[in-house]
């Protein structure tokens, strides 16, 4: 287990340090059309204005890598001296251009020089190697000219875009993201180029964080000390991206992993700001890492197969004795508070009970504290265990994965029959409120397959909403549509923002369907790595639909595509027509900064 914080190396990216005692920095990636060299120069300057500390430009082509200049020279006559990414895919004669005028390339090892043609084949050891060497004859000239210019590199690996070669020997999975980046790496510390940093994304948290993990672990292995960019790739809008980009990189970066982050919502990149910077400032330089007690195996990680259960205050259903108010999304439970259970033993008070426990069929809940753990010896007779992950007053917005060890230790428990509350203040923002769930709850069901969650001090609509939405981010339980939306960039082939909500409107009842709705073929097919269906811009005016990662038709007019969607959906099973309840529940909660 890892207890401190991982400490990597200082890099520079223009004038500034990123990695070491650095604060986190902050970044966000522009929407606009590249070749608009005004409205791009104008956004990265609103970015600047509103807090970020590194603006990422898409260069997709040659003259897009060129128009770079452009906007170099505009931003300096804006006197904004924000510094600048560029983003390449499939071109490194875009990548050569670009790093005469930005401060970092980003490259994505799974389509930078990397054959990516969605066949599966074996590759001997030797044609393995022969397909190593081509890669390093066409990065080689990149990294020379960044060491020479000082420039800065991310090697950004992203889940289901890793090439042919890498899929065929390791698959989808974290160790294969992990490999597929190495490889860069080593030509980079051939060369003697250390000035890098590495991102490991994924649409799936629980994929993203395991990734992650992955990483510094390899990397200290090797004694390597290169820093993280932490993202949430996909996330989506509203309350369900941010909950997204909070359990995902708040776990990590309360485990002290991670320098710089960046969340992705389909939403304009000034609304990425404050979600970013709230995260940044609750991780400052020096706090404690959070210990974590186990992580996954090296492979693809599947959605779990149990459900667990929601539920509202327990306080909120003894108004009347024992007697319990019904709601649909409740199971039928007794809640015990530990003082009764203190004076007498779990099975005397069961059988007290037992004519209303089985005239009700109810299921007993117990409030769990040490000083029960340690008095309690017939544990066999409760249904579920309740406990407070916070730690104490002085540190509650930490998850104290340390707390169901304990109670496995003294009970001989499982996970499976622990619920997990916690409280949040009312008078908080939306954001914070969002913010301090997924932190305290989120990171707990990433690893553990814990029995259900409970927030209290909500209103009852919106515990429900929040934890429904937790569960949902952490595939523990799907109880609505998954939306895997990309941001916008200068790549997109339609109005993401519009777009999503249309879609949206059409297909939110449909429970456990996952939808990815892309704006190219960068990031679709590839980054939409387990959605059952994907909606993608394939040239401008046209989307191709998949099924999966198979496209299974192109060149769809966009006014037809949506209905052309449903369609797709009907012919393959899943679609079920909405209730009234589902469509008034189409429009996403909107979470105001």
């Amino acid at each position: 287990m890892r207890s401190m914080r991982f400490v990597t190396r200082q890099i520079k990216v223009g004038p500034l340090k990123l990695g070491g005692s650095e604060p986190i920095l902050v970044q966000s990636m522009t929407t606009t059309d590249t070749m608009d060299v005004e409205a791009t120069a104008q956004q990265v300057k609103a970015l600047a204005e509103v807090g970020r500390d590194i603006a990422r430009i898409t260069a997709p082509t040659i003259n897009d890598a060129e128009a770079l200049g452009a906007i170099r020279l505009r931003l300096t006559e804006l006197k904004s001296d924000l510094p600048l990414v560029a983003d390449i895919h499939f071109l490194p004669k875009a990548a050569m251009i670009a790093a005469d005028f930005v401060d970092k390339v980003r490259i994505n090892p799974g389509n930078f020089a990397d054959r990516k043609m969605g066949k599966v084949q074996e590759y001997s050891d030797l044609e393995y190697e022969e397909e190593l060497r081509r890669i390093e004859d066409k990065f080689i000239p990149l990294v020379e000219k960044l060491k020479s210019k000082g420039r800065a590199l991310r090697i950004g690996t992203n889940h289901g875009s890793l090439s042919d070669r890498i899929m065929n020997r390791f698959g989808d999975t974290p160790a294969g993201m992990i490999e597929s980046a190495f490889e860069y790496a080593n030509i980079c510390r051939k060369l003697d180029f250390h000035n890098f940093c590495f991102s490991m994304k994924a649409s799936n948290v629980r994929v993203m964080i395991e990734a992650y993990r992955l990483l510094v672990d390899r990397q200290q292995q090797l004694g390597w000390d290169y820093p993280i960019h932490l993202g949430v790739t996909e996330a989506g809008d509203g309350e369900d991206g941010r909950i997204k980009s909070f359990i995902g990189i708040g776990t990590l970066l309360a485990e002290g992993i991670g320098d710089t982050i960046r969340v992705s919502l389909t939403e304009s990149p000034l609304h990425e700001v404050p979600v970013g910077r709230l995260l940044a400032n609750r991780f400052p330089r020096g706090s404690e890492p959070m210990p974590r007690h186990y992580h996954l195996a090296d492979k693809a990680i599947s959605d779990s197969s149990f459900s667990p259960e929601v539920w509202l205050d327990f306080e909120d259903l003894q108004d009347e004795g024992v007697e319990l108010r019904k709601h649909k999304l409740l199971p039928d439970v007794l809640y015990i508070n530990e003082i009764t259970v203190l004076l007498e033993s779990i099975e005397k008070f069961k059988l007290r009970w037992q004519f209303l426990l089985r005239q009700k069929e109810l299921k007993i809940a117990i409030n769990c504290s040490e000083r029960l753990k340690l008095a309690s010896k017939d544990h066999r007779h409760v249904d579920y265990w309740v406990g407070d992950f916070a730690r104490d007053e002085l540190a509650e917005d930490r998850v104290l994965f340390d707390s169901v060890e304990a109670l496995k230790a003294a009970k001989n428990l499982d996970p499976s029959r622990v619920i997990v509350f916690t409280s949040l203040d009312p008078s908080n923002s939306e954001l914070q409120n969002v913010l301090d769930a997924s932190l305290r709850l989120g990171t707990a069901f990433v690893d553990l397959p814990l029995a259900g969650c409970m927030i209290k001090t909500l209103a009852p609509v919106d515990s429900l909403r929040l934890s429904f939405g937790i569960l949902q981010a952490t595939r523990r339980r799907m109880s609505k549509t998954e939306y895997i939306a990309c941001p916008s960039c200068g790549r997109t082939l339609f109005n993401l923002e519009e777009t999503t909500a249309r879609i949206r409107k059409l297909t939110a009842h449909l429970k456990g369907v996952k939808l990815a709705i892309m704006g190219c073929i960068v990031n679709g097919p590839g980054e939409m790595a387990d959605a059952d269906f994907g909606y993608v811009g394939g040239a401008p005016g046209r989307v191709n639909l998949y099924v999966q990662k198979d496209c299974v038709e192109r060149n769809i007019p966009t006014e037809e595509a949506p209905s052309r969607l449903i369609d797709l959906i009907k012919s393959n099973g899943r679609w079920v027509e909405p209730e009234v309840d589902d469509l008034e529940a189409a429009a996403p909660m909107e979470v105001s900064a």
